[in-house]
């Protein structure tokens, strides 16, 4: 019991211990006490932020890609995006985009426990500024 107690411990110290290199490429990512211009930075654009999926029977899943466009002067990366609740799954692009270049997003609306008219936001958090665009989806599940 001692022996095993004792390579747990060794395999610890020795995993933090590890020397990872660190990504040469930095990101900038904004805060409020720099001074860099908002001309300096990533900038995602969205042709709009409110979409209505219309009338859908319950049970179906809706997907829809969401274009977007980095119009700032550094590379774009999302950090995250975040639902207002489980029935809707986002995947979006984990690479830097360049600037003046677009992407999307997919987002997956599952209405198997939604009834009647629903309005669901999907926040999307970035090195933009502002560092949050939130998206609003409606929809009548019947």
């Amino acid at each position: 019991m001692k022996f095993i107690n004792i390579i747990i411990l060794l395999l610890c110290f020795f995993s933090c211990n590890l020397n990872e290199t660190a990504n040469k490429n930095h990101i900038y990512i904004p805060s409020k006490n720099n001074n860099k211009s908002n001309f300096e930075r990533a900038n995602i654009k969205f042709s709009k932020l409110n979409f209505n999926f219309g009338t859908i029977v319950k049970g179906e899943f809706i997907s829809r890609y969401i274009t977007f466009k980095n119009d700032g002067k550094r590379d774009l990366v999302i950090s995250n995006v975040k639902s207002s609740c489980g029935c809707t799954i986002a995947d979006w692009p984990k690479n830097p985009i360049a600037p003046n270049n677009s992407d999307s997003l997919l987002l997956v609306l599952n209405t198997s426990s939604l009834n009647g008219k629903i309005m669901k936001t999907v926040t999307i958090i970035s090195n933009s500024k502002p560092n949050t665009k939130v998206i609003t989806i409606n929809a009548q599940i019947n």
